[in-house]
């Protein structure tokens, strides 16, 4: 791999690593890996089923750091095919920003407790896209 280097004085800074620490601070979306932003239409489907308008959604990117969910809710929700994508596949839009199923919860009550115990599941094993290092459920005490 050719690497530019800058020299200045005592200092020699390599290029690509300047340019990965200024974007990684300015953007904390770029720290987040897609791993179920683009889906095919069957998991969009089976995503769209379970989301609507008024529903209060929650954030949680795991391999982030982040330890708290975010709740967001639904004003506006779109479900667009990707054209230039090869296979097939297709994107949706909550409040005009993607999301990433992996990094998406939906609240759920437990039909099998007496309680009224609620607990959070991700948006990716409603959908059965395959994430990395995400819980699949989490409680909520």
């Amino acid at each position: 791999m050719n690497l530019r280097n800058i020299k200045t004085g005592i200092l020699s800074i390599r290029l690509p690593s300047i340019v990965t620490v200024i974007l990684s601070l300015l953007s904390p979306e770029i720290a987040r890996a897609d791993q179920c932003v683009w889906v095919s239409k069957q998991q969009a489907l089976a995503a769209m089923a379970r989301l609507e308008p008024g529903q209060t959604i929650y954030s949680l990117c795991e391999p982030c750091g982040e330890k708290k969910p975010q709740s967001i809710v639904i004003k506006t929700i779109a479900l667009n095919n990707i054209p230039e994508s090869r296979p097939p596949a297709w994107k949706i839009k909550i409040n005009d920003r993607e999301i990433d199923f992996a990094y998406t919860y939906l609240m759920r009550r437990d039909k099998n407790q007496q309680s009224k115990a609620n607990f959070l599941v991700n948006l990716s094993m409603i959908a059965n896209c395959p994430a990395n290092d995400i819980s699949p459920t989490i409680p909520i005490k």
